[in-house]
């Protein structure tokens, strides 16, 4: 079962309904780019709703994200063994499965990242027509998908410059069309939110994390993914810092050699999409997070570039294979090379076997945990619908699990921003003068201290226990 994200959600259901893109509190969608819940819509209209359709797109998704992956490997390095066990570990690529798991735009954004970088590659190879305009769809599908999609658009602007030895002028012209084609959908997408509300991306606050700090984050996520938590972080992170000197090394000997050597130059263009993606997308990442209030960085930020990491990596390595088989015996050569990369395999095999056999006990997280499915309070609000206006410091478990319509209930600042200000407080009174009775929903188990808490609205309002749960109340505010 898929864990639910309320936005995207009840966006898809408001727009199968033909009234727009609306959440479930009649705010409008602007938040994320439309791409997932226009998707989700007409799947909504034959009668699969949402939460059980994207399950299926996920899981759509990440095996075509393998099929393209493993695709790429076989026709690109000499090993088949190294292709099918770097295959293998992108089946066991423990950061795509955890977002798969979610009701989230990453598992389409990855696989149209990785469409996008092959596609491109293939333009930069031979040049032609159809690859160029399919790599601008692909682009365009990223931003639509992601914002952080512009990394995409920034990536294929730089390859068009870089990657081809074209008259300058034509590049240019390349560049131009390019940037404009695959950003004109989002641009229309920000102007819509724009007209609409008072931010194009929605209310956002300013980062308190620093650079360095965002740095030392996405350090300590990369080098997760290659080695077991068990390594402290310091080391971990020297480790990865090895393996990038490693890469930038090989690249530059490559590059070094590929004016006189053909080859060497066929290699660099092979890896040269996947490398620059990988660099545009981490420092547009890196450069957002320290200027927009987000959740800290983790895995999920980071895990559509997997893939093109872990490529980069093993063509690397089998490049390193063959350097090697020209002075050892070639299979002393191959057995040290499958049999290390067999011995690292058992790393990611044992952490997602962890996690498959806590998803198949507790559900797949979020919403659709047992917690949440078990829940005394939410198991009384289907017993007991509540009339009036509905607030909560959950409002997506109570829309989501129950049907109702509910709005997060006021906010001290924004998200990740305590320097911030809202108006919520006024509005929330306002609100309050309308006449209708406004209840609110509170879940023991949530900390959101964004929100102003009990005690602190008792200070301005009259808070009355309506019901009290095993896990939480509901209040009735006047």
């Amino acid at each position: 079962m898929t864990s639910i994200s309320g936005d995207i959600v009840s966006a898809a259901r408001s727009l199968a309904a033909l009234q727009g893109y609306v959440q479930h509190d009649g705010r409008p969608y602007v938040e994320y780019p439309p791409l997932l819940p226009t998707i989700l819509a007409p799947i909504k209209l034959i009668g699969i709703d949402p939460v059980h359709s994207v399950r299926f797109l996920n899981a759509f998704c990440f095996g075509l994200i393998i099929f393209v992956a493993g695709r790429w490997l076989c026709r690109s390095i000499d090993s088949l063994a190294l292709a099918l066990l770097g295959t293998a570990a992108v089946v066991l690529s423990l950061p795509l499965i955890s977002v798969t798991n979610y009701a989230w735009s990453d598992p389409i954004f990855a696989l149209f990242l990785l469409l996008f970088v092959f596609e491109i590659e293939k333009y930069l190879e031979n040049g032609e027509a159809a690859s160029f305009y399919l790599s601008i769809c692909y682009a365009a599908l990223c931003c639509l998908a992601r914002y952080i999609g512009v990394s995409a658009i920034l990536t294929g602007m730089i390859l068009l410059i870089i990657g081809r030895k074209d008259a300058l002028r034509t590049r240019f012209k390349r560049v131009l069309v390019f940037g404009f084609l695959a950003a004109l959908p989002t641009l229309v997408w920000l102007l819509r939110n724009y007209s609409i509300t008072a931010g194009a991306t929605g209310e956002r606050g300013a980062s308190e994390i620093t650079f360095a700090k965002n740095v030392y984050y996405a350090a300590s996520i990369l080098s997760g993914w290659f080695l077991p938590g068990q390594i402290p972080v310091a080391p971990r992170i020297i480790v990865l810092g090895l393996i990038l000197a490693g890469m930038a090394a090989w690249l530059i000997r490559s590059a070094g050699s590929s004016r006189q050597d053909e080859t060497a130059g066929a290699k660099i263009q092979k890896v040269l999409p996947s490398f620059a993606l990988v660099v545009v997308y981490a420092l547009t990442l890196l450069i957002v997070a320290s200027i927009v209030a987000l959740d800290r960085l983790s895995s999920r930020f980071l895990a559509p570039i997997y893939v093109p990491v872990f490529l980069l990596l093993v063509f690397i390595v089998d490049d390193v294979r063959q350097a090697a088989i020209r002075v050892f015996f070639r299979k002393a050569v191959n057995v040290v090379f499958v049999g290390a990369f067999l011995l690292w395999l058992l790393f990611p095999l044992r952490y997602v076997t962890r996690d498959v056999r806590h998803f198949a006990r507790n559900g797949a997280g979020g919403y659709s945990s047992v917690q949440w499915r078990s829940s005394d309070l939410i198991r009384y609000l289907e017993q007991q619908p509540l009339d009036g206006r509905v607030y909560s410091n959950e409002p997506y478990a109570v829309h989501i699990l129950t049907g109702l319509p509910a709005a997060l209930s006021p906010r001290k600042h924004l998200f990740n921003a305590p320097k911030s200000r809202t108006e919520d407080l006024a509005l929330f009174t306002e609100a309050l003068a309308s006449g209708r009775e406004t209840r609110l929903v509170w879940f023991a188990n949530v900390d959101r201290p964004y929100l102003y808490d009990i005690d602190e609205l008792g200070e301005s309002f009259t808070v009355e226990v309506l019901e009290k749960r095993l896990d939480g109340s509901v209040y009735l505010i006047k």
